[in-house]
């Protein structure tokens, strides 16, 4: 991972340079840095399959059956912020 920042001009940048590191070092054959992606794959298949996902839905929905709907709330409006990024 990487260091997070809530300037989101600083986080880019942050990003943009792990991510150009890992492609520099994937392209040397990097065998550390290919191990981590494994572990990382592996821990990620673990929590996030998608028969995990199906046992959690199935509970959502499940737990839904015979409740009354809420009525669904309009959202605030949006405003978006002006991001500038600096290179």
């Amino acid at each position: 991972m990487y260091p997070f920042t809530e300037d989101k001009t600083a986080h880019v940048e942050i990003f943009a340079s792990c991510l150009h590191q890992a492609i520099v070092e994937l392209g040397k054959g990097s065998t550390s840095l290919h191990h981590r992606l494994l572990s990382q794959k592996s821990y990620a298949d673990l929590f996030y399959n998608w028969e995990l996902r199906r046992v959690h839905w199935d509970q959502v929905l499940e737990s839904m059956k015979g409740s009354e709907p809420k009525p669904i709330e309009e959202p605030a409006p949006y405003e978006a912020e002006e991001f500038v990024y600096n290179t």
